[in-house]
């Protein structure tokens, strides 16, 4: 599955670039750095063109970027040296991600888990809990909902596998795997609603 998402993203990266250019979540990402300490290192799973990753390194936290698709981190990577920003970015899966235990104070996960299926949310957040520091910063933003399977989004034309989560069953599954609930909250940008969750390393 996460071969076929790596493909499509690779075949449609420029319009999905286009397309996130549109929607910077500026409130989301001002209270995550709020939460972390100056010149945090911090790790944007599932960076795509590298939006959050710029917004990020110019507010002087060191950052890392991972994603599955190779064209879209092209984007990525020219954009920030266009901006001249020391962005590290590697074409990496969120399920073994290529660093050491406990390499971040944060991690921001910006709809990376809209292509999550409920079955591998476990695995992925202990792979996640691997990389943070305890009492480092946790954020997951996904579709809310009940749904997975193949679907069509707004900007690419061929269907990719999707996953909405349910709150408290994601909260719960947060907990299981060792975090606190920071903060639980709803957003509902262009009409889709979202679930943002802020949560911390016990």
């Amino acid at each position: 599955m996460q071969s076929q998402i790596a493909k499509t993203y690779d075949k449609y990266a420029k319009q999905y670039a286009d397309y996130l250019e549109q929607r910077l979540p500026q409130c989301l990402l001002t209270k995550f750095i709020s939460l972390l300490p100056a010149k945090a290192v911090v790790l944007d799973a599932g960076c795509a063109a590298g939006r959050d990753s710029a917004y990020l390194a110019e507010e002087c936290l060191a950052v890392k970027g991972i994603d599955i698709s190779k064209e879209i981190l092209k984007i990525a990577r020219k954009r920030a040296k266009e901006d001249n920003l020391n962005i590290v970015f590697r074409n990496n899966s969120i399920y073994k991600i290529a660093y050491k235990d406990s390499a971040f104070q944060g991690i921001w996960c910006m709809d990376t888990f809209n292509h999550i299926s409920k079955k591998e949310i476990r695995k992925t957040l202990k792979e996640l809990r691997r990389v943070l520091k305890k009492e480092g910063i946790l954020f997951i933003s996904t579709l809310a909902g009940e749904e997975e399977g193949m679907d069509q989004l707004d900007y690419m034309p061929e269907k990719v596998f999707c996953a909405e989560h349910n709150q408290p069953e994601i909260e719960e599954e947060l907990r299981n795997a060792g975090f606190n609930i920071i903060d639980s909250s709803f957003d509902q940008p262009e009409g889709e609603v979202h679930i943002n969750i802020f949560a911390r390393k016990l």
